[in-house]
């Protein structure tokens, strides 16, 4: 099984300048093909069916699916399907029944994966794909932060985790990822990614010094953050921030034109606001001619209300509050679920999920924390504050 969920998780997240290869495609395709006929008889007679995560990703898929053959006449890529499945089913099972390995595997592959990006990331990107967009290992400039998200949730977790005993690996691969993301940013600056990565170890930092009272403001501010997309959407208060924007970031008031790109996106969404347009919808969000291949709507609430409608957003938030609550706040993770959820968040409000495996992976690892047992932080230094 330790094999088989190594093959999976390269299958199921490829590195993106494989797919110009047509043989690596190819051979994915296979795998992904005997892997879901697999995951269905792990389904059923490991009675996965019992836990309720798999049916809820199930549901979502089954959902997306139908909603996309009633809306446009055919549904999800076959291939998409073996991926969801077989990346839900195979997960949970070995988060059951091998978590550490399900832990320390995914830990290895997305720090190495990060590492190798940078490494072989070059003055103009590896590659320019096929939009003529620069492009790198595992993907556009966009989608590099979804990748550090996970890679920083995973080796979080496999560095505070009782069962790695010898922690010595764990500090190199957290070292190696920090060095990677620092460097990337560095030689191509992502605003997204230095204010996610910057709050994942503000929280942190916050959390070494005051263990007990950063549960009241975590507890917030998922919510917070979600409530702050919405009021950018629509009445635009990034313009109160120009300051921090112009002059810190660098970035200018329209959040690099993705103001006049979320016009357009609410525009659609007018026409379909309960059902959206289906994961098949080719409405193009580019601002010209030359930027017509864009279908991102970068910002992750209007994409979902976009492609699945009022109702699909409901369910996922359903299953965000569900994730978020599941643990209670002064437990440790409770903690590591709602700073991996905040980050999230703020990532929504100018990128979206292209890569729903991600966001699954994630929901996965959140969802079996109980697998692991975890150290309380003892900092001498907020002892030390406190006895001051």
């Amino acid at each position: 099984m330790q094999l088989v969920y190594g093959v999976l998780v390269f299958a199921c997240f490829m590195p993106y300048v494989f797919d110009n290869f047509y043989s690596m495609v190819f051979m994915r395709g296979q795998l992904l093909r005997i892997f879901f006929y697999a995951s269905v008889f792990l389904y059923i007679y490991k009675k996965l069916y019992k836990e309720p995560l798999v049916n809820i990703w199930i549901f979502i898929v089954a959902y997306i699916d139908i909603q996309a053959h009633l809306i446009s006449g055919y549904g999800i890529n076959i291939m998409n399907i073996y991926i969801y499945i077989d990346i839900v089913v195979f997960s949970v099972y070995c988060c059951k029944t091998i978590p550490n390995f399900f832990l320390k595997v995914n830990t290895y592959y997305f720090t190495v994966l990060l590492a190798l990006n940078t490494l072989f990331m070059g003055s103009n990107g590896a590659f320019i794909n096929s939009n003529g967009q620069v492009s790198y290992l595992i993907g556009t400039k966009t989608s590099i932060t979804l990748f550090q998200i996970v890679a920083f949730l995973f080796v979080h977790v496999y560095y505070r985790a009782k069962s790695n005993k010898k922690k010595n690996d764990a500090t190199l691969l957290y070292m190696v990822l920090i060095a990677s993301v620092v460097i990337y940013n560095i030689r191509q600056p992502i605003s997204t990614s230095k204010i996610c990565m910057a709050l994942w170890f503000g929280m942190m930092f916050l959390y070494y010094i005051f263990p007990k009272k950063i549960g009241i403001v975590l507890n917030w501010l998922f919510w917070v953050i979600n409530v702050v997309n919405v009021l950018i959407i629509f009445f635009k208060i990034q313009y109160r921030f120009e300051y921090l924007l112009v002059d810190v970031l660098h970035e200018d008031l329209t959040l690099d034109n993705r103001e006049y790109i979320w016009e357009i996106v609410i525009a659609n969404i007018i026409n379909r606001p309960l059902f959206g347009h289906s994961i098949n919808s080719n409405v193009s969000f580019g601002l010209s001619e030359a930027l017509a291949y864009n279908r991102s709507a970068h910002n992750q609430i209007l994409s979902w209300i976009f492609y699945f409608g009022l109702i699909g957003t409901i369910i996922i938030f359903i299953l965000l509050a569900l994730l978020f609550y599941r643990y209670k706040v002064l437990d440790i993770r409770g903690v590591i679920t709602r700073m991996t959820l905040t980050v999230l968040a703020t990532l929504w409000i100018s990128e979206q999920w292209f890569l729903f495996t991600n966001f699954m992976l994630i929901t996965i690892l959140l969802n079996y924390l109980q697998e692991y047992e975890f150290k309380d932080i003892e900092s001498k230094l907020s002892k030390y504050i406190y006895w001051r």
